[in-house]
C-alpha cells in the first residue's frame, strides 16, 4: 500500500509533499516543463495510491493533471486551494476551531485573501489583489538604494536580470538584520527603518481589504511572511491567535497531502451494535445468550455444610525418645585417619604480612647497629649535663662551633654640601639614554581585522 502526495502548481514551481513513515517530505520542481517531469518525480518519490493537485491558477493544474499517467496510481485528483488550506487549518489546534480565519498569502505576484470557516468546513470569501507582492516589494528596494547613488545603473539584459537578483536578497536580508552595507565596511546601502518607512501605508491597506470584517485568527503563508513588519502590523491590527508557520511557502502543498489522506468514518453507537449483531448472523446478543443465564435464588442457603474437626491429643507415654546411635568404631588395624588443616588466602597473606614485619626489624636492628640514638626531646646540646640526656645517658654534647659576629662597613662620608637630607627635586631617574616617543604607539581605529582604517 503506497501513500499520499500533494502538489501545489505555482507561477514559479511546482511543489510537491508526501508522507514517509510519519514524517513529512517536500520536494520541487520548475514551473517550466513540469508536464514532462512530474511523472518521473512522482514515480521516483512513489508509488502513491491518491494524489492531490491544486493551484490558484486552474487551468494549469488542469493541463498538468491531463498529462500524468495513473498506471501506478490508483487516484488523482484535483482540489482547490480553499480546500487545502481548510485541511491545514483543521491540523492547527489554535485554528481547528475558528469560525472566522484570515488567511494571508503574500506571494510574489500578488496578494490573496481567504475567510474559512473552519469549523463548519468552508471558505466564506476569497479576493486577489496585485497592489502588495514580492516584486512590488523588490521595486522599493531598488528604488531606494540607487537613490543614494552608490551602485553604477545597470547596462544590458544580463546586468538587469542580476540587479533584480541582488534586490531580491537584499529584501531577504533585511528581514533579519537592521541593515545591509557594502562589502568591505563598505557604505550602508539599506536599513530596515528606511524599507518599513516605505512599505508601510500599502501594508496598512492590504490588511483593510483582506478583512472587512474583524477575525478571529490570523494565518500568513507566502514568501513575503517572513517580513517582520508583516506581523507586527498584524498584531497591532488585531488582537487575535496569529499563525506564521516555519515554511510559509509550503502550508498549501502540505494542505493537499493532508486532504489527500484518508479519512476515519464517523461512527454512531447505534451504528457499531448493528454492525456486530450482523457479524453474528443478525440474532440480538439477548437472545443467543438467554439460555446461558445464571438464575439464582435469594431465599435459597447457599453456604456449604461443613464438619468439624476432631483433635484427639496423644497420651503421655505415646511418645518415647528415641535411642542415641552409637558411634562407629574404626576397624582393627587401621589407624585413625588425621584432620587435614586447608589455608585459606587469607591465612597465607597474614602470614606473609607478620614474616615481612619481622624481616624490616631485623634488617634496622643490623644497619643501624653502631649507630648512637638521638638526644631525647628538650635536651640542650650546649652548656647541658649528661642528666638532662634522656636517651643515651652519658654520651657527651655535641660541639657547636662559634659563628662569628659579620663585620659591618664604616658609614660612608655625607656628601658635601648635605647634611643628612636628600632634596628630591635634585634626583633624576637613571635611563640608557632611549626618550620615549608618541610614535611608538598604533592607534587601530574601527574595522580592524579587515585591513582597512588602520592608523599609526
Amino acid at each position: 500500500m503506497g501513500g499520499v502526495c500533494g502538489v501545489a502548481v505555482e507561477s514559479d514551481a511546482v511543489r510537491i509533499s508526501y508522507f514517509r513513515d510519519g514524517q513529512r517530505v517536500e520536494d520541487s520542481i520548475d514551473a517550466e516543463g513540469a508536464s514532462w517531469h512530474l511523472n518521473g518525480k512522482l514515480v521516483d518519490c512513489g508509488p502513491f495510491d491518491d494524489v492531490v493537485l491544486t493551484g490558484r491558477d486552474v487551468d494549469a493544474v488542469e493541463s498538468l493533471l491531463a498529462s500524468l499517467d495513473t498506471g501506478e496510481t490508483s487516484t488523482i485528483r484535483m482540489v482547490g486551494e480553499g480546500a487545502a488550506l481548510l485541511a491545514y487549518a483543521r491540523s492547527v489546534d489554535v485554528l481547528a476551531g475558528a469560525r472566522a480565519l484570515l488567511v494571508l498569502d503574500l506571494g510574489r505576484y500578488g496578494t490573496s485573501a481567504f475567510t474559512l470557516d473552519v469549523a463548519a468546513g468552508q471558505v466564506t470569501r476569497s479576493a486577489r489583489r496585485a497592489a502588495l507582492s514580492g516584486e512590488v516589494l523588490d521595486d522599493v528596494v531598488e528604488r531606494l538604494v540607487m537613490s543614494k547613488g552608490i551602485l553604477p545603473p545597470a547596462q544590458g539584459i544580463d546586468a538587469e536580470r542580476e540587479y533584480r537578483a541582488f534586490f531580491r536578497e537584499l529584501k531577504e536580508l533585511i528581514s533579519s538584520s537592521a541593515g545591509v552595507r557594502a562589502p568591505g565596511n563598505g557604505p550602508m546601502l539599506l536599513t530596515r527603518e528606511e524599507f518599513e518607512e516605505a512599505v508601510t501605508s500599502t501594508l496598512l491597506q492590504t490588511l483593510a481589504w483582506a478583512a472587512p470584517d474583524e477575525p478571529d485568527a490570523v494565518l500568513l503563508i507566502g514568501g513575503q511572511a517572513r517580513i517582520p513588519l508583516v506581523k507586527a502590523l498584524v498584531e497591532q491590527e488585531w488582537t487575535v491567535p496569529l499563525v506564521l508557520p516555519d515554511s510559509p511557502n509550503s502550508v498549501i502543498v502540505e494542505g493537499a497531502a493532508l486532504e489527500a489522506q484518508p479519512s476515519s468514518p464517523h461512527l454512531d453507537l447505534d451504528d457499531v451494535l448493528e454492525e456486530q449483531e450482523q457479524y453474528l448472523g443478525g440474532e440480538p446478543l439477548q437472545d443467543q445468550y438467554e439460555d446461558m443465564v445464571l438464575t439464582v435464588d435469594a431465599d435459597e442457603d447457599l453456604e456449604p455444610p461443613t464438619t468439624p474437626l476432631r483433635v484427639v491429643a496423644p497420651a503421655p507415654d505415646a511418645v518415647a525418645p528415641a535411642p542415641a546411635r552409637p558411634a562407629a568404631a574404626p576397624a582393627p588395624g587401621r589407624s585413625p585417619s588425621r584432620r587435614r588443616i586447608s589455608w585459606s588466602v587469607r591465612d597465607a597473606a597474614g602470614l606473609v604480612g607478620v614474616g615481612a614485619v619481622v624481616l624490616l626489624v631485623w634488617a634496622v636492628v643490623f644497619l643501624r647497629g653502631d649507630t648512637p640514638p638521638p638526644p631525647g626531646i628538650g635536651v640542650e646540646p650546649v652548656g647541658g649535663t649528661p642528666s638532662d640526656i634522656s636517651v643515651a645517658e652519658g654520651v657527651p654534647p655535641a660541639e657547636v662551633p662559634a659563628i662569628p659576629a659579620p663585620a659591618l662597613p664604616p658609614p660612608p662620608a655625607d656628601p658635601e654640601g648635605i647634611s643628612g637630607e636628600v632634596n628630591s627635586e635634585d634626583i633624576t631617574p637613571e635611563t640608557d639614554g632611549t626618550e620615549l616617543d608618541d610614535e611608538q604607539f598604533a592607534e587601530v581605529g574601527f574595522g580592524s581585522g579587515t585591513g582597512l582604517d588602520v592608523g599609526n
